[in-house]
């Protein structure tokens, strides 16, 4: 079992978002999520003497996707049919970015990007997913709205592709394949919304 990990980051946020005029939004993080102080025989099938000693007769490596010092990074294709050894991903960055504009009459525009770094969930290279929407009121009571979310397409295919993703490294041998998830096609959609008088 592993005894030391450590998590750690740091989150930096600001906003301005006025009642008229423009406004914005901007996050980011940067984080670590990863184990360390392994011991020696850790990637031994059966921890006896001289199991990571590849010259000794009882050297019986195990492959793991558990790298000291690398952030955790999931699990690659095929690992043995298991979920749960070393399955969670620590992306290591992340950030956020809009502008908006709000008028007089309540109408309302933004346009922004949520960025996802390396070792990021959906197993592909650093990536961004462009969103809009715009809000306008077309009497006292009632307003459309048209929102958009991944409008320049990141990612749009229909099926995850088994490995088809960014590979993760292992402690010993090559690194292992993983599934390219996808987002989807760009998604519009057409919001008519009342209020009570």
């Amino acid at each position: 079992n592993i005894s030391n990990a450590r998590f750690q980051g740091i989150e930096l946020g600001v906003r301005h978002e006025p009642l008229v005029g423009f406004g914005f939004n901007l996050s980011g993080a940067l984080q670590r999520g990863y184990y360390y102080n392994m011991p020696k025989n850790f990637y031994c099938s059966v921890p006896v003497p001289g199991c990571d000693n590849p010259s000794s007769p009882n050297y019986n490596p195990t492959n793991l996707n558990i790298v000291s010092g690398l952030n955790t990074n999931g699990i690659p294709v095929g690992y043995y049919n298991v979920s749960f050894n070393g399955n969670m991903r620590i992306p290591y960055s992340q950030g956020n970015a809009e502008i908006s504009y709000r008028f007089p009459n309540t109408a309302f525009v933004a346009f922004g990007m949520t960025y996802y770094g390396n070792n990021n969930s959906l197993n592909e290279p650093p990536f961004g997913i462009g969103f809009a929407t715009i809000r306008y009121p077309i009497t006292h009571t009632v307003d459309l709205q048209i929102s958009g979310d991944n409008i320049f397409n990141a990612w749009p295919g229909y099926l995850p592709i088994e490995g088809g993703g960014v590979a993760i490294p292992f402690a010993i041998g090559p690194p292992g394949a993983t599934t390219g998830n996808v987002l989807g096609p760009a998604t519009w959609r057409f919001i008519l919304s009342t209020r009570m008088p």
